[in-house]
């Protein structure tokens, strides 16, 4: 076939493409009901969200081939798994992510600096890594991604071992528990029964290493299914999978308690007025409760990212005071004041694996 031929074809095509585009959109729309006036704006006439879902649902199905694998990588039995443009997970789990011993010295020293800060101030601290959905479900990942190495987590775990600081490695527990679906298909996260786990055993190892008696809230899990999760809106393949895509479950405690729930604004760390609700989930925004019916009186600061929302529910039943805020906006000297000013009992650090490796966790309060 002639280039002259080639062009001719290419050029046709594209104006079919570019005319299939809106009524492909308008369609989609109006099935949802959400068909109005701004339904004929040139960017959403034209928008190739639905057609991309549709081709990137296609390679998921048949293929097993994602079409940016730096955001989304295809595993076995359709497992879907975070790409290497977050914080360089895939690096991270087949040990290619370079660093040297010695930063890592550095950095756990800092880290041991820290612990000491907060216990000289009779503060309880612990920092507890939620892992990567790589680490536990590695069977899952596709043929390429040789995890049977030794990467900057196991580095970074021995050295917090080798100085005693407070380090709980989920890893090992969670991976013994993989019989039971702990971590989302199509999402980042862990559902509520793996997040439920790594809450247990983060206060059991309070009370083994302070020798104290936090209680634990009594409660069952009830299956829930779920939509799929923030992979599969990576992949634009969301609204093609069915509502009850993911096993996710719920919360039923035996007495719910009712909690004062406000927002904190990160800029100033004031605190709004609180609202009295029945025990809500805590998103990754800083955000506190007071829970007069807590099983324990002390006053907790949760350090977290988008991990934690899944057990905040637990930890709110257990404290009488729980603040939360992200550990990449709250630290160092601002960290430092509010400390100072609020006088938690107890910091936990609940920190995703893929970003352990971080300088705003470990800056320092002095």
């Amino acid at each position: 076939m002639s280039q002259k031929k080639l062009v001719v074809y290419f050029i046709f095509i594209s104006i079919v493409m570019i005319g299939i585009i809106p009524i492909v959109n308008m369609s989609v729309l109006y099935k949802n009901g959400m068909l109005n006036e701004n339904s004929y704006r040139t960017e959403k006439l034209f928008n190739t969200d639905y057609i991309e879902g549709i081709r990137n649902y296609f390679c998921l199905k048949v293929c097993k081939f994602s079409f940016n694998k730096k955001k989304v990588i295809i595993g076995k039995k359709d497992y879907l798994f975070l790409g290497n443009d977050y914080a360089r997970v895939i690096d991270k789990c087949r040990g290619t992510f370079y660093y040297k011993v010695d930063e890592i010295d550095t950095w756990t020293e800092k880290l041991k600096q820290m612990q000491q800060w907060y216990e000289r101030r009779g503060i309880k601290f612990i920092m507890v890594i939620a892992p990567n959905k790589h680490t536990v479900y590695k069977e899952y990942l596709p043929e390429w991604i040789n995890t049977d190495v030794k990467t900057i987590t196991d580095d970074i775990v021995m050295d917090t071992a080798s100085k005693k600081i407070n380090l709980l490695d989920l890893r090992p527990i969670l991976r013994k528990k993989t019989n039971q679906i702990l971590y989302m298909q199509s999402d980042t996260h862990w559902n509520r029964l793996g997040a439920s786990i790594g809450f247990t055993e983060t206060i059991q190892y309070i009370n083994q290493l302070y020798d104290i008696n936090y209680s634990l809230p009594a409660f069952e899990l009830k299956h829930k299914p779920r939509k799929s999760g923030d992979l599969a809106k990576f992949l634009k393949i969301r609204e093609l999978l069915p509502d009850d895509y993911e096993n996710e479950h719920e919360y039923v405690f035996e007495k719910l308690s009712n909690v004062c729930h406000g927002n904190i604004n990160r800029s100033t760390w004031i605190f709004d007025t609180c609202k009295v609700k029945p025990n809500l989930a805590l998103g990754s925004h800083a955000q506190y409760i007071i829970n007069k019916d807590s099983l324990n009186k002390d006053k907790l600061l949760l350090l977290a990212d988008s991990f934690s929302g899944a057990n905040s529910k637990l930890y709110n039943e257990t404290f009488e005071t729980v603040w939360k805020a992200h550990y990449q906006n709250l630290h160092g000297h601002v960290l430092r004041e509010f400390i100072i000013k609020h006088k938690p009992n107890i910091v936990i650090y609940q920190i995703v694996e893929r970003n352990l490796y971080s300088g705003a966790i470990v800056d320092s309060l002095e």
